[in-house]
């Protein structure tokens, strides 16, 4: 278990640390420690819930009372940078030349010509792996508020649809991520070549150093993913778009939009009473701009 200073850290420094401890799960003298300290890092600095937005359609409904949660690809969001890596061509090319010996070596420029043609071939097969990469990996995406209008107008069709709560207790054996945002892409510049497991794991690091990070325009929706491998592989892949179902655990409450349709909101209602789990919805605050959540049904108050 992780020994530091207990102070409530901001966000960014333990949403490094678990970015860090991730990428240490790579190598398997470090996995077990790193898993321990990432489920302590979420359940002592992350929220005590999570939030998925969802459109008011029978077939979201229908999975959530299931659950079920749907992964798509990262092709099918709306952040074209989603989950890609930049590439310092010169830099990547530099670094790797000064980690082989060539001093003294006669027509060295001649040799460094031919290096670079040969490491600028694999670079751009790399370029093709974490493409690919980034193409087979699906993802859930949630949000740590239920309250943002934003999200109710991108996600939950304009404040029609629903915002289903999920504890991070119940869904820490999915392995959630939080997402760190910033104004510069992850970008590659060097490679270790002495090593071939080190050299593994920072492609490992790199890519997923993309996956877990994004632009700070999207910040406002303090996004958590989980992530889903061979997504492509499942029995429930539809290839139309670009996604799957994958199981899920069941919601700690539902919220519905403060635009939610009377017959929508009563088929919520019904299987929220008969599951008994808690229901809510938006309303908007009289003198702010701001949503204040009504209880509807509450079967316990420890959500």
């Amino acid at each position: 278990m992780v020994d530091f200073n207990k102070e409530k850290e901001n966000d960014i420094d333990w949403k490094n640390r678990i970015h860090a401890e991730i990428i240490n799960t790579y190598d398997d003298n470090l996995k077990d420690k790193a898993i321990s300290n990432i489920m302590y890092y979420c359940l002592e600095f992350g929220p005590s819930s999570l939030y998925k937005y969802y459109r008011d359609t029978e077939q979201n409904l229908s999975n959530i009372k299931a659950n079920k949660i749907w992964c798509s690809l990262a092709c099918k969001f709306n952040d074209v940078f989603d989950s890609r890596l930049a590439f310092d061509q010169k830099s990547v090319l530099d670094s790797s030349w000064e980690q082989i010996p060539h001093n003294g070596i006669p027509e060295v420029k001649r040799l460094r010509e031919s290096f670079d043609n040969i490491i600028g071939s694999d670079i751009n097969k790399l370029k093709g792996i974490f493409e690919k990469l980034g193409d087979n990996i699906g993802m859930s995406c949630f949000s740590e508020s239920c309250e943002s209008l934003l999200m109710w107008a991108h996600y939950a069709n304009n404040h029609c649809g629903m915002c289903v709560q999920y504890s991070m207790t119940d869904i820490m054996g999915m392995a959630p991520v939080p997402i760190i945002y910033s104004d510069e892409r992850i970008i590659v510049k060097s490679f270790n070549l002495h090593s071939q497991q080190t050299l593994l794991k920072d492609g490992f690091g790199y890519f997923m150093k993309s996956v877990m990070t994004k632009s700070n325009e999207w910040s406002y929706e303090k996004e958590w993913r989980i992530f889903e491998t061979h997504i492509t592989q499942e029995d429930t892949w539809d290839e139309d778009n670009k996604g799957a179902l994958f199981e899920m655990v069941r919601p700690r409450a539902i919220i519905l939009g403060c635009r939610t349709d009377p017959k929508f909101e009563e088929e919520v209602r019904d299987y929220c009473e008969s599951s008994k789990i808690n229901l809510y919805k938006m309303e908007k605050d009289p003198f702010l701009y701001k949503l204040n959540k009504k209880p509807i049904l509450e079967f316990n108050v420890d959500n």
